[in-house]
This record gives structure tokens, sequence and C-alpha cells, in this order.
């Protein structure tokens, strides 16, 4: 069985692992979301989890 939502794209975006994390060179902007939600997570908590290293 495979989860879609949206026109094909994967439940996950990114393996756990494998994501570009939170950073960028912009003071005070961040990425959040499945793409970035780092070891542990996924899904909406992935998300959450990316939320919190954003301090």
């Amino acid at each position: 069985m495979v989860q879609t939502y949206r026109d094909g794209w994967p439940v996950n975006r990114c393996a756990p692992g494998e994501d570009i994390g939170n950073r960028t060179p912009y003071d005070r902007l961040f990425v959040v979301g499945d793409g970035a939600k780092g070891r542990g997570g996924i899904e909406v908590d992935g998300i959450a989890l990316g939320v919190e290293k954003t301090d």
C-alpha cells in the first residue's frame, strides 16, 4: 500500500535522516515541513520536531 496526499507526491518527501535541515542563510528564516523533519519524526510529528529546532 502506498499513501499519497496530492498529485502523486509521497506522504514523506524525505526519508528520515535525509532531510535538508532547518537553517537558511537568512536570519530568522527557517525551513519547516516534512522535508526538514530530522530524525525520529514523520508527517505531523516530524513537522513539529522541525518547528522545535527553530529556537
